[in-house]
């Protein structure tokens, strides 16, 4: 996720979404995300390789989980899980065009499984394709 973002829905989908996101976060102080969980969503962004549970990224902001994955839903328009596959998504892709294997990519970001990487690849470029079809008509 580098500093010139240029959002591309076709190629990028969620992934391109949450970096997008990420720049954001991390340039913008006058955000409209509450302080409970601002600190949760950079460490995120600085850790996403780590398999959390949202138990404790919502301990992290010192609020319930159910209050934790509203707030986040709210602030970020996807959940802690799906947020942070973004952004592992995204990485595999960068390690990927380095000239790294699928499962070598996976693995570097945390991902336990290479063919999980494969299935929410597919996930994403289906859910791309439909909003691309949808926003053509």
């Amino acid at each position: 996720c580098g500093q010139s973002f240029r959002f591309d829905p076709y190629n990028d989908g969620i992934a391109g979404i949450a970096c997008g996101m990420y720049i954001y976060l991390t340039q913008n102080d006058d955000l409209r995300i509450s302080g409970d969980i601002k600190p949760v969503v950079r460490y995120i962004n600085n850790n996403y390789k780590e398999n959390r549970r949202v138990s404790e990224y919502a301990a992290m902001a010192y609020v319930s989980e159910s209050h934790f994955r509203k707030l986040f839903l709210t602030a970020t328009g996807m959940s802690p899980i799906e947020y942070r596959n973004s952004l592992r998504l995204k990485a595999a892709a960068e390690l990927i065009d380095e000239g790294y294997t699928v499962y070598e990519a996976a693995e570097a970001v945390g991902f336990n499984s290479a063919s999980f990487y494969c299935r929410l690849v597919a996930s994403e470029r289906r859910k791309s394709k439909e909003n691309l079809h949808k926003n053509r008509k």
